[in-house]
């Protein structure tokens, strides 16, 4: 998982922990009169507590606004020849990288992605099923030969392309 993921993953989980508590908190207010007597100690003790609850939320809010738009955006690959450049959708990656892996190992993967880093090289994440060490090093050898060739056949890719392999258990 990348780390942007993670990050926004984490945010969304605690904001939602967040609004649960905060529901929870409401519908005791109102349900119980000891507990609604000491929430009205509570506001006059501290006055600004509805403002700071608010522009808490507000800030959260906005952070994960933010987060959406920026750790999403959408990358490509750029593909240089001799009259132009193009840029291709990581999705036309996939396909080819779907391609060798049926090509090497016959089935398509469960989980796949394809992302095009800044350096403009390629990260596959992708898992392999179950299957003994010697299996397991030789179906890596095709899979690897199988990506790399089709790669440089359909898009002239001849960097290193980095290979991250699961194993389904």
């Amino acid at each position: 998982m990348k780390t942007s993921h993670l990050i926004v993953s984490a945010f969304h989980f605690l904001h939602a922990i967040i609004l649960i508590v905060v529901g929870l908190i409401c519908v005791c207010i109102s349900r119980f009169a000891h507990i609604k007597l000491a929430f009205l100690r509570l506001m006059e003790k501290v006055p600004n507590f509805f403002g700071l609850l608010g522009l808490g939320c507000m800030v959260a809010g906005l952070v994960l606004f933010t987060l959406m738009f920026t750790l999403f955006k959408k990358t490509f690959y750029s593909v240089s020849m001799k009259v132009s450049t193009v840029e291709l959708d990581p999705a036309v990656i996939r396909s080819y990288v779907l391609a060798g892996y049926r090509q090497a190992l016959v089935s398509a993967p469960s989980d796949l992605e394809v992302v095009v880093q800044k350096d403009q090289t390629i990260a596959i994440f992708t898992k392999l099923p179950l299957m003994s060490v010697e299996e397991s090093k030789k179906s890596l050898l095709e899979l690897e030969q199988s990506i790399g060739s089709l790669l440089k056949k359909h898009l002239g890719y001849e960097k290193k392309f980095f290979l991250n392999i699961g194993i389904d258990s």
